[in-house]
């Protein structure tokens, strides 16, 4: 889900994180959640990072045409996955 806050919020939210409740267990259920906030932590993190085409040293124009790109990727990666399961 895309967030204008760059937290997760929104209507799917219950389910994501009643899922890994489930599957973890009682006694996994904190370790869980801790890698769950972590990938989420880290891709924020790389999210803000990549949102600044000249930090990357990409101009104009061209960094932006990178990012769309790079985000289709992503896109097709998730894809990819959801069909997996």
């Amino acid at each position: 889900m895309v967030s204008p806050s760059g937290g997760e919020v929104g209507l799917f939210l219950p389910i994501e994180q009643a899922a890994p409740a489930q599957a973890a267990g009682d006694a996994g259920r904190t370790p869980a959640f801790a890698r769950y906030n972590l990938v989420e932590s880290l891709a924020g993190a790389l999210g803000a990072l990549a949102a600044v085409p000249t930090y990357l040293g990409l101009e104009g124009l061209a960094g932006y045409r990178r990012l769309v790109w790079a985000y289709v990727g992503a896109g097709l990666l998730l894809l990819g996955l959801f069909l997996h399961l």
